[in-house]
């Protein structure tokens, strides 16, 4: 019979320490992958958040003009075009048949730089009470657009509010978007991306 010799048996110990040493390799690239993935998840929903909170900010301030308006006894105008960025000092209300914002979601950030009120800056008039959000979270400040809708359910529920036939909500009805960028910008096919949101919510005035 037989016997292994101690030499067999050291080259069998190292073959076994080395097939451990294998699969821990494994296992420790395994973990940095999962890790740097996760990592990379937590960054991207940080960034979303932070897009999220711009726009609601956005949205507040679109609201906040709307109402600062009251007792000026002087609506504002829609309109469906603006010659210049912003419409000057003034913030642009577009009429219900705008063009311009037909399909908001699919503006460019460029668009939004270029048509939408920033958030923070007063418009004259009125002068509101309002600051701009951090330069440290966000890469650009936040912008707003304003809306003039139709009063009634018939022909509001056209433009996807939310009314019965025959409900009226009142002379001054307004859709407001908002919209936000978080901080990291990064590049897509050559075009400068943000993580950006938006968000619109429909503001009744019921007298100005």
């Amino acid at each position: 019979m037989k016997t292994a010799t101690a030499t067999q048996q050291r080259g069998a110990a190292l073959i076994v320490s080395l097939m451990f040493l294998l699969v821990l390799t494994i296992i420790g690239i395994a973990s940095v992958s999962t890790t740097k993935l996760q990592e990379r998840m937590a960054h991207n929903t940080r960034e979303q958040n932070l897009a999220l909170q711009a726009a609601e900010a956005a949205l507040r301030d679109g609201e906040a003009w709307l109402f600062s308006l009251k007792g000026s006894g002087e609506p504002p105008l829609p309109i469906n075009t603006c010659s210049t960025s912003n419409c000057g000092n003034e913030v642009a209300v577009w009429g219900v048949n705008s063009s311009q914002i037909s399909s908001v979601a699919d503006r460019t950030h460029t668009w939004w730089l270029a048509n939408g009120r920033e958030h923070g800056v007063n418009p004259v008039p009125p002068y509101t009470d309002t600051r701009q959000i951090s330069t440290q979270l966000h890469a650009q400040q936040p912008r707003y657009i304003v809306q003039k809708l139709a009063t009634t359910g018939a022909a509001a529920g056209s433009l996807g509010v939310g009314l019965g036939p025959k409900e009226d909500l009142g002379q001054f009805i307004y859709r407001i978007y908002g919209y936000g960028v978080g901080r990291v910008e990064y590049t897509d096919n050559g075009e400068l991306r943000h993580f950006d949101a938006l968000v619109e919510s429909i503001f009744r005035v019921s007298q100005f």
